[in-house]
Order: structure tokens, then C-alpha cells, then sequence
């Protein structure tokens, strides 16, 4: 299995962060839009 790295810097607090990473059933709404596509799209 492949694995990405991606470090960037984020202008938010870390807890806001945080639940954004804990969403992952949002992952293409919240983290990664325009990158990531929801399952079955």
C-alpha cells in the first residue's frame, strides 16, 4: 500500500484541527476538497 506525506502549516487552533481530522467521514469536504472524491461519486 502507498503512503502520501503532506506537511503544511495550518491558521487555525489545534482543536479546530484536530476535529477536522477526526471527521474522516468528511475527508473531501473538510481536509482535502477538490482532492479527495466521497465513495460512489
Amino acid at each position: 500500500m502507498a503512503t502520501v506525506r503532506s506537511e503544511i502549516r495550518l491558521d487555525v487552533p489545534a482543536a479546530q484541527a484536530w476535529e477536522a481530522v477526526a471527521d474522516v467521514g468528511a475527508v473531501h469536504h473538510r481536509m482535502l476538497p477538490g482532492r479527495v472524491s466521497a465513495a460512489g461519486h
